[in-house]
This record gives structure tokens, C-alpha cells and sequence, in this order.
């Protein structure tokens, strides 16, 4: 099934965006799961692995924001 076109633009480039930090900060994927139906669903309600203590708290606000399910 393809997606609309107005189903996709900035917002997934922001979210994208979101994902690449997160995975430069901690070193591994902010969403991991065991099957494609779990990471879908981690996916949707935004459950994903924190980043480390040490990251720096600026960079880490983007990454939130840019992930935030809303």
C-alpha cells in the first residue's frame, strides 16, 4: 500500500531526523523490538530506549521532541 502524498513530508523528515540523533547519542536504534508487530507498536506510542545519562541535555531535548508522538 503506498502512501498518500499528503501522508508524508516534514514532519516524517523531522521524526527522522529524530531517530539519526538518538542512534548518534546512544549508540544503538531508540526502537528495538522482538517482532514487526511490537516495533510498530513501540513505534506508535513512542516507547523507545532512553539515551545515556551523559548525553547532552540540549541535543537530547531535540531528540525528544523531534520523536514526541503528538
Amino acid at each position: 500500500v503506498m502512501a498518500k502524498r499528503d501522508e508524508v513530508g516534514p514532519p516524517t523528515d523531522v521524526w527522522a531526523l529524530g531517530v539519526v540523533l538518538h542512534e548518534a547519542l546512544a549508540g544503538a536504534a531508540p526502537f528495538r523490538a522482538g517482532s514487526f508487530v511490537e516495533l510498530a507498536a513501540r513505534i506508535v506510542s513512542g516507547r523507545r530506549e532512553p539515551l545515556p545519562a551523559d548525553a547532552p541535555r540540549p541535543l537530547a531535548a531535540v531528540c525528544d521532541r523531534a520523536m514526541a508522538v503528538a
